[in-house]
């Protein structure tokens, strides 16, 4: 793709000069970078009006974008099509190193801690990570989740002494974003700030099947996962990132706000190639980067003035490379590709964290063949084709099963507290001690899934004819115990880092997506909710 200055009002269309010298580099337009553009630009703009009504800003701010400005595309916008975003030019389309279990291995066995480089099976997970101004804000489900209050005071502030990042810390932060239209202004949300949210809004009849399952086996009803006055244990409706039946994103939300300042420059096409330092190796001076123009490529730097700063807001997968390339990072890793090493720091690229997560998916029955999302959007299963009245709802009123994201609803558990009744009466029922944390995440979506892989499910929905309908359950650990790395391919950051998650190496992980799977299983074949639209079961199977 080709370089450009993404711009409202064409106050500049001209690439930065080479060496251009700048106070703020942000190197990423994902979520982080697109934040922190906005943040920068409207404190400018403030100390600027404090000092001088009319000073002209005087803080310069350069983001560099590998990918392209495609969040106004109706692929983007439509909720659901974010099948038609996996495997395109807007995604980096990572895949890991871990070599998996075959499809066919029966999930309900205990899973052995194996290591990656041996025995025979499937070659890594399919990693979608949104690649242009937004990120994978615009390639997600666009789920709406904080995480707990302990997740920022247990783990954050008591096990790494982060001071300030407790949850009463944290919590005027997301207030201050957030515009929520289907809640009103409280302790826990906001209705005023840039990011727009509503609670889902359609709901299939699979769904309200699930939400009634729940209920009865004893689940409790969470009416809001964000409240973090109480746990999030329980089922309910999802919040979205959505305005009016629109997908938002990062750069939907905050950069279209600034594009038009005038200290402010965006550019996509312009992946960054490496860091560059001073003489001694001390400081951070500038970047270099590429560009392509008319099938011409060539690199140029941006450089820093005095105390400017570079802000790398890459992503779990690319800031650590980037690091890497640039020689920063364990002293045998960088010499083994030829890397000068500034500084030795082992750390970098190290304890990734990934959630592992199982698909249950069961074909509905027979006569509830009709009722699923596949049937109310595609006409007789093509799911290359949209009910016209579908597509015109949306357009219209940003309403109906365009709207939906797959998996609107769902729950959250402890598997460690969710254990049968001993009682005969109440042996059907699940009991869960509401003041413990969740450690997985249900994502019910109304849905048949044609492989037991999430993020392949995607890349396959869009070309299946004659799909009939189902429903599945994504299991995901939570609070994952499995860590994984980080690593370089080569010294060059056109080539893709080598991921290793080690998803299936932790016991504890596998235990929670056990439970997950039989709390799945029961809750399909021994309610009198899912008695009548369940037909068989197709993942994981008997096998």
């Amino acid at each position: 793709m080709s370089s450009r200055v993404i711009s409202r009002r064409g106050h500049r269309c001209q690439l930065p000069s080479d060496g251009e010298e700048w106070d703020y580099i942000i190197v990423g337009g994902g979520a982080a970078g697109c934040l922190i553009a906005n943040r920068l630009i409207r404190h400018n703009m403030a100390k600027n009006a404090s000092i001088s009504k009319g000073c002209p800003p005087s803080v310069k701010i350069l983001l560099l974008e590998a990918g392209d400005a495609a969040y106004s595309s109706e692929a983007v916008k439509v909720p659901y099509f974010l099948q038609k975003l996996t495997g395109t030019s807007g995604d980096w389309a990572f895949r890991s190193n871990d070599i998996l279990p075959p499809f066919s291995q029966n999930l309900d066995e205990k899973a052995s801690s194996t290591s990656s480089s041996e025995g025979k099976g499937r070659n890594g997970v399919y990693l979608i990570r949104g690649k242009g101004l937004g990120g994978s804000t615009c390639t997600n489900v666009s789920l709406y989740l904080r995480g707990a209050a302990v997740d920022f005071d247990k783990s954050w502030k008591e096990t790494y002494g982060l001071d300030r990042w407790g949850s009463k810390d944290v919590l005027p932060y997301f207030q201050k974003h957030e515009r929520h239209a289907t809640r009103s202004e409280s302790k826990f949300h906001s209705t005023s700030g840039e990011w727009d949210v509503q609670t889902a809004a359609y709901r299939n009849s699979f769904s309200q099947v699930f939400l009634d399952a729940c209920k009865e086996k004893g689940s409790p009803l969470n009416t809001d996962f964000n409240n973090w006055s109480r746990s999030q244990v329980g089922h309910g409706a999802f919040d979205l990132s959505q305005h009016k039946g629109r997908r938002v994103t990062a750069a939907s939300a905050f950069l279209d706000a600034i594009l038009e300042a005038p200290n402010f420059v965006c550019c996509v096409g312009t992946p960054v190639q490496r860091l560059l330092f001073d003489k001694e190796g001390n400081a951070v001076v500038g970047v270099e980067y590429r560009t392509t123009n008319a099938a011409r490529t060539s690199l140029q730097t941006a450089h820093l003035r005095s105390g400017g700063e570079v802000i790398l807001t890459s992503g779990a997968i690319h800031t650590p490379q980037l690091l890497l390339v640039s020689g920063i990072g364990p002293k045998v890793e960088l010499e083994k590709h030829g890397i000068p090493v500034l500084i030795d720091l082992p750390g970098v690229g190290r304890n990734l964290q990934d959630h592992p997560s199982v698909i249950y998916s069961a074909e509905a029955s027979k006569a509830a063949q009709g009722k699923g999302l596949t049937s109310a959007i595609h006409p007789r299963g093509n799911n290359s084709k949209i009910k016209f009245m579908v597509k015109l709802r949306w357009l219209v009123l940003g309403k109906g099963p365009l709207t939906s994201v797959y998996v609107d609803h769902g729950a959250f558990y402890n598997t460690k507290q969710c254990q049968p009744r001993p009682d005969e009466e109440s042996k059907k029922k699940m009991v869960s001690k509401e003041e413990s944390f969740a450690d997985l995440q249900v994502r019910f979506a109304p849905i048949k899934v044609p492989t037991p892989s999430g993020n392949d499910t995607l890349r396959t929905l869009r070309t299946i004819h004659n799909f009939k309908d189902g429903f599945t359950f994504q299991l995901i650990a939570i609070r994952p115990h499995c860590r994984g790395a980080v690593t370089l391919r080569s010294a060059s950051m056109s080539d893709k880092p080598c991921i290793q998650l080690n998803l299936t190496h932790d016991a504890r992980d596998m235990d929670t997506l056990r439970a997950g799977l039989q709390m799945a299983r029961e809750y399909v074949t021994t309610t009198t909710a899912f008695k009548p639209v369940y037909g068989r079961e197709v993942f994981p199977g008997k096998n």
